[in-house]
C-alpha cells in the first residue's frame, strides 16, 4: 500500500516544478495567501477532497521556512551570444471577424500563396475573431477576398525577429530584458513569442534603432564570454 503524501509534500512538488512560484518566494515576491487560493482548486481535485485554504497556506509557509531556495542565476550574456536576429518590413495586422467564409480564405491564403523565405505569417485565433500577421500586401488581398469582415488593421509595422538556441519555454526573463532596453529607447513594441524565438513589432519608424538595440544586446553578451 502507497503511503499517502502529506500537504505539505503536494505543496512542495508544485513549487518545485515552477521555478518562477521558487524565484519569487525566495525574493518574498509572493503572498502565501494568494498562492494558497491559486493551488487549491488543483489540490482539492488531485485528493478528491475539500482542502482547508488555511491549510495549504501553512504548508506554503513551512516550505518557505524549510527550504532555503536560491534560484540559479541564469547566464543571460551565455543566451543572448547565440540569438540570431533578423527583420522584415512592411508588416500588418489584421483583426477580423470570425465566420466560415473568413476561416476558408484564410486556410486557402496560407496553403495556396507563394511565400517567400524565411516570410513570417501568424494566425491567433479567438472565440469571435481571428488576427492575421502578416505583410501588408497578403493582408490587402485577404481584405479584398472577405470584404466587410475586417475589424481593425493596424499597419506600418516592422518586425524584429530572434531565434535562441535555448527553448523559450525553459528560460525566464529574456523577454523582460528585451522590454526594457526598448522602454528605456522609447520604442513602444508588440510581443509575439513561441518557445524557441521572440518577434517584436516595432512602428516603421523605430525599427531601425530597435535593431539595433537587439544587436548591441547580442554584442555586449558575446564580449562578456569571450572576455572569461
Amino acid at each position: 500500500m502507497t503511503d499517502k503524501k502529506s500537504l505539505v509534500d503536494i505543496v512542495a512538488e508544485k513549487i518545485q516544478s515552477n521555478p518562477y512560484i521558487q524565484f519569487c518566494l525566495a525574493d518574498g515576491l509572493i503572498n502565501y495567501s494568494a498562492l494558497a487560493r491559486h493551488y487549491l482548486p488543483e489540490i482539492e481535485k488531485s485528493e478528491g477532497r475539500p482542502v482547508n485554504e488555511e491549510s495549504v497556506m501553512v504548508a506554503i509557509k513551512r516550505y518557505s521556512e524549510k527550504v532555503n531556495f536560491t534560484p540559479a542565476k541564469l547566464n543571460y550574456a551565455e543566451i543572448f551570444s547565440q540569438v540570431s536576429v533578423g527583420m522584415h518590413e512592411d508588416m500588418a495586422f489584421g483583426v477580423f471577424e470570425k465566420t466560415d467564409k473568413v476561416i476558408e480564405e484564410m486556410t486557402r491564403l496560407f496553403r495556396e500563396e507563394k511565400w517567400e523565405v524565411g516570410e513570417i505569417r501568424t494566425v491567433m485565433e479567438e472565440p469571435l475573431t481571428i488576427t492575421a500577421l502578416v505583410k501588408k500586401s497578403k493582408l490587402d488581398r485577404l481584405c479584398e477576398k472577405i470584404e466587410g469582415k475586417l475589424i481593425k488593421d493596424y499597419r506600418d509595422f516592422s518586425m524584429v525577429t530572434m531565434k535562441f538556441a535555448k527553448s523559450g519555454d525553459r528560460i525566464y526573463g529574456t523577454t523582460a530584458i528585451i522590454a526594457d532596453e526598448m522602454a528605456k529607447r522609447g520604442i513602444a513594441i508588440i510581443v509575439v513569442s513561441t518557445p524557441l524565438d521572440i518577434y517584436i513589432l516595432v512602428e516603421d519608424e523605430k525599427s531601425q534603432e530597435a535593431y539595433g538595440a537587439i544587436k548591441e544586446i547580442i554584442k555586449s553578451s558575446q564580449k562578456i564570454i569571450q572576455e572569461k
